[in-house]
C-alpha cells in the first residue's frame, strides 16, 4: 500500500536479443512488449495490489539455450507520479 500513485514498467534484457522472443503475461494475459519494454502499468495509491507476472522465453538456437538464459535481465522501473 502506497500513499501516493505509482507507475511503472518492465524492461527485459538480453545480450542475445537477435535470437530470443520473449511473451510476458499479466495474469495469464499477454502484454504487449516494445523494444522488450511494457507501457507503464498503474497502482492507486492506499490501494493494495499484488500482479503475477510470467515470462515466456522462444530460442531460435537451441544450442546455447542455458548461456543465452543466464544472460536475461528482468528490471522493474517504477516512480511516484505527481500529486
Amino acid at each position: 500500500v502506497t500513499q501516493s500513485d505509482l507507475k511503472y514498467y518492465i524492461e527485459i534484457i538480453s545480450k542475445e536479443s537477435q535470437n530470443i522472443d520473449f511473451k510476458l503475461y499479466k495474469d495469464n494475459e499477454e502484454i504487449q512488449l516494445k523494444n522488450n519494454k511494457t507501457d507503464d502499468i498503474f497502482f492507486a495509491k492506499d490501494t493494495k495490489t499484488e500482479h503475477n507476472y510470467r515470462l515466456e522465453i522462444k530460442c531460435k538456437n537451441q544450442e546455447n539455450i542455458g548461456n543465452i538464459i543466464d544472460n536475461i535481465q528482468i528490471k522493474v522501473h517504477s516512480e511516484q507520479t505527481k500529486i
